[in-house]
């Protein structure tokens, strides 16, 4: 562990982020204070396993330390918005960004993409006599849900979040197809990659929260 590493720790279904002072201690946004506070990395840690942030780019560890020290003692804590990871992140390249939340953002907009697209298919679209709502059907929702646990395991195992989010995608792509082929056959497969596609592309659109 270094000065100004970007440290995690997993709790399960979240992680929680901190900066390494460099000193035996690490400066965090504690959700339970609703404060950026310095504590002993042991209380930190809790005796879970310690994880790395890797950063391609990110801003020398004097400037990352400096951050950090600068905020100590300042309220305010959203979990959308200003969070532990958009502390962290702030510290290290001046960008807030939680990949927790960017994920969770997305899969959301990919899912209400999903079901807007399916309520058209239902007024515009019959095949065989089965309507393409057959396999737009919400268990397609489930691939969603796999999609987003891929990148959730990925990012709480130090996999940085551009690399998580395509490996996610392959398993949302893969498993949309799957899902619609088997609810409605070749067709219900095409529908199941093209809401996907649908999904992914207004998920784009979701925008990042900053830190102020």
């Amino acid at each position: 562990m270094a000065r100004a590493d970007h440290i995690f720790v997993s709790h399960g279904i979240y992680t929680h982020h901190g900066i390494d002072f460099g000193d035996g201690s690490v400066v965090h946004l504690s959700r339970a204070s609703g404060k950026i506070c310095q504590v002993p990395l042991d209380d930190f840690v809790l005796g879970r396993r310690l994880h790395f942030r890797l950063w391609d780019t990110c801003d020398e560890p004097d400037l990352v330390v400096e951050r950090a020290a600068s905020r100590l003692g300042e309220p305010g804590y959203n979990l959308c918005y200003r969070n532990c990871e958009h502390f962290a992140s702030w510290c290290k390249s001046g960008l807030a960004h939680s990949s927790q939340v960017r994920s969770i953002e997305r899969r959301m907009a990919a899912g209400g993409s999903k079901l807007m697209a399916r309520m058209l298919t239902k007024t515009v679209v019959t095949l065989s006599g089965k309507t393409l709502l057959r396999s737009a059907s919400p268990a397609l929702l489930v691939a969603d849900a796999a999609q987003l646990g891929t990148e959730v395991i990925l990012s709480q195992h130090g996999v940085d979040s551009k690399t998580a989010e395509k490996a996610g995608a392959g398993v949302g792509l893969v498993g949309s197809a799957a899902i619609g082929t088997a609810l409605g056959g070749p067709v219900g497969g095409c529908v199941g990659v093209g809401l996907w596609a649908i999904g992914e592309g207004f998920s784009r659109c979701a925008k990042r929260p900053a830190l102020a």
